[in-house]
């Protein structure tokens, strides 16, 4: 993807460029969210904005005004629309904070000047949507066969559950996969405990359980896992955070994977075991109806957006 298919709004201003002592470049010292939008509706920003709370409070950061930060997307994506004229589009916003340029070496500055860098540019996915409320209409999902990575999850309980900066381990593990040819693979760490996919959640689900692994040494806390965790008394099923191995993986019913873009990924294969997809079909539309009735909307007005 180039430059031009990307919009980047920096501290409020519209550029691409940061400084090289910007503390996320020199020691990925900052955090981010990724975010999908629909035509002028902004999906799950309850999920994203929980995360930069709590990425936040974790990291040391300032802390941040939500009306603020949503009026900062609000501003990015119409500048997009306006710009690239793809205002009933599917986007992608991603959020990045740094702890901006200053401290001596690796320690924090006392008062941080926070980068706050906004980037929207086109969803890897389609989504319709309906004439008359322009809410998404979310396709069934295609099953895929799930592969196992080589590449380790880091063991790290004080940044465990956060999406912060270093992703080297993902970096290494997607080309891994990507070499395969397979949509996902599973991420285990040293203990052989099974984690999360390369950028998304895994989830099993057993009798009437539906069970994820336990993110309190390695992995990344979703945003899509979280509100999972709200829905899954409503579809009759017991949520459970559980220390898990390759073993449960084999003697569970289901297998899927969810992120904030792609959503709930079926798992029709892994490690020549089959799967079926009943209940993750079920779970994929009571998450479709979630994120329908929680959309925030834009309230775009393009023609006036300007930076």
């Amino acid at each position: 993807m180039n430059s031009s298919e990307i919009t980047t709004i920096i501290n409020g201003s519209l550029i691409d460029s940061l400084s090289v002592r910007d503390r996320g470049l020199q020691y990925g010292d900052g955090f981010f969210t990724t975010m999908l939008v629909t035509g002028d509706q902004l999906l799950n920003w309850p999920g994203h904005w929980r995360r930069v709370q709590q990425a936040g409070s974790r990291l040391q950061f300032p802390v941040m005004d939500e009306q603020e930060l949503f009026t900062q997307v609000k501003q990015a994506i119409a500048v997009f629309n306006y710009t690239k004229s793809t205002i009933d589009s599917n986007k992608v916003v991603k959020i990045i904070f740094t702890r901006g340029v200053g401290g001596v070496g690796y320690q924090m500055p006392e008062t941080p000047l926070i980068s706050t860098i906004l980037q929207v540019t086109l969803a890897p996915v389609q989504i319709e949507r309906e004439a008359e409320t322009h809410l998404p209409i979310f396709a069934k999902p295609q099953a895929i066969e799930l592969g196992l990575c080589e590449t380790l999850c880091g063991i790290q309980p004080q940044l465990a559950g956060l999406k912060h900066l270093n992703r080297l381990e993902n970096v290494l593990a997607r080309s891994e996969i990507a070499r395969k040819g397979l949509a996902e693979g599973l991420m285990l760490n040293a203990y052989q405990q099974v984690i999360g996919g390369t950028q998304s959640n895994l989830f099993l689900i057993k009798d009437n359980r539906l069970i994820t692994p336990q993110l309190t040494e390695s992995g990344v806390e979703g945003t899509t896992r979280y509100q999972l965790s709200q829905l899954a008394d409503s579809l009759g099923l017991v949520w459970q955070e559980s220390t898990l191995l390759i073993t449960d993986l084999i003697q569970a019913d289901e297998l899927f994977l969810a992120n904030a873009v792609r959503g709930i990924m079926p798992v029709n294969l892994f490690n020549q075991r089959k799967y079926s997809i009943i209940k993750t079909l079920e779970i994929h539309q009571a998450w479709s109806n979630w994120q329908r009735e929680n959309a925030m909307s834009l309230s775009l007005e393009t023609k006036s957006a300007a930076l």
